[in-house]
């Protein structure tokens, strides 16, 4: 097997000239350059990638942070960073928090240890508070994806959350309705924080006030939105219209519906944010506010690159995508 002394004695260069060319350590001349990789592919060396990582302590190894694997908005971003991270020559270690902090602090604290190169971190909250631990615990870039984490200025991917609110509750007071029930989950994260936000934005300029028996916690949780559900459903003034704030709540409220008899939009109008793979085929087809998860799951894994290669500051750069209405079937004007 060839070693960096082979290389070095082919090229007539020094073994430290030869490692300094290969893990960019330090300038190297153009000529010298070419030199070392033509005598790396005539020879056809091939780096200890572990061993150069233990010695620079860092990796050719991309954690990725979801709060649920089992959520196919999540899953499918996790699907085109692995995509883009092997296309790169890059591994990816994805793991599911299931919603849980603690989980999820157990697994950047795991990265560290393995020296991940960068992290795409889709965070279970937003606080100052976790923000200070999480700053205490990385050293290695961060991008985060869907939702930030409140005072640390990570280059970040974003959906416009708060017109997503808007655009699904405009679109609910366009078709007559008044009594609404929203979905929603009391966790602080920014994401649903800023779709309440607009939510009852777009009430408020209507004249109009939730009533705060209708904001219903489900926790992010299918099983909990099929509970609830048919607790509000049954209740003496059961709303027109149900919003759900994410996908799997939405599909907890289908199944409460059916289990109940209920039809929409029938017997109530429904409408989800997060595009889902089935949603185009339950029928009636569910309306929904889609973000784009696919042109974010790129941007991240791309701004991420580039913090690794040194192309990008690793702080402050922010952008946002704006989510775009799907109406279907599964509402009705009164």
């Amino acid at each position: 097997m060839a070693t960096v002394k082979d290389v070095a004695k082919l090229a007539g260069v020094s073994a430290s000239t030869v490692s300094a060319t290969l893990n960019a350590t330090v300038p190297v001349k153009e000529e010298t350059r070419k030199k070392v990789l033509a005598a790396v592919k005539q020879i056809g060396y091939r780096p200890n990638s572990a061993a150069r990582s233990l010695r620079s302590g860092s990796s050719k190894l991309i954690g990725m942070i979801v709060p649920d694997i089992a959520n196919p908005h999540f899953a499918r971003a996790a699907k085109l960073v692995e995509r883009a991270c092997i296309e790169a020559g890059f591994m990816v270690m994805v793991y599911s928090s299931d919603e849980d902090t603690q989980i999820e602090m157990k697994v950047i604290q795991m990265m560290s240890m393995q020296r991940v190169a960068g992290l795409i971190h889709i965070p279970t909250l937003s606080s100052s508070d976790y923000g200070s631990w999480f700053e205490a615990q990385v050293e290695f870039p961060v991008v985060l994806l869907d939702s930030y984490i409140e005072k640390l200025p990570y280059n970040s991917i974003l959906s416009d959350h708060n017109n997503a609110g808007q655009l699904a509750t405009e679109y609910l007071l366009s078709l007559g309705h008044r009594n609404l029930a929203i979905f929603v989950s009391t966790r602080d994260v920014s994401s649903i924080r800023n779709r309440v936000e607009g939510c009852l934005s777009a009430l408020a300029k209507h004249g109009l006030c939730l009533d705060p028996t209708m904001l219903i916690d489900a926790e992010f949780d299918q099983d909990v939105a099929f509970a609830k559900i048919q607790q509000v459903m049954s209740s003496e003034n059961p709303p027109t219209a149900v919003l759900s704030l994410n996908n799997m709540m939405t599909i907890g409220i289908l199944r409460g519906l059916r289990n109940m008899g209920l039809n929409y939009p029938k017997d109530v109008s429904v409408v989800g944010i997060d595009n889902f793979e089935l949603s185009d085929y339950i029928y009636p087809p569910i309306t929904v506010v889609s973000q784009p998860i696919e042109e974010m799951a790129v941007a991240a894994i791309s701004t991420l690159l580039s913090e690794i290669r040194g192309e990008l500051s690793p702080r402050g750069h922010s952008q946002v995508f704006a989510p775009t209405m799907l109406v279907r079937q599964s509402c009705r004007a009164i």
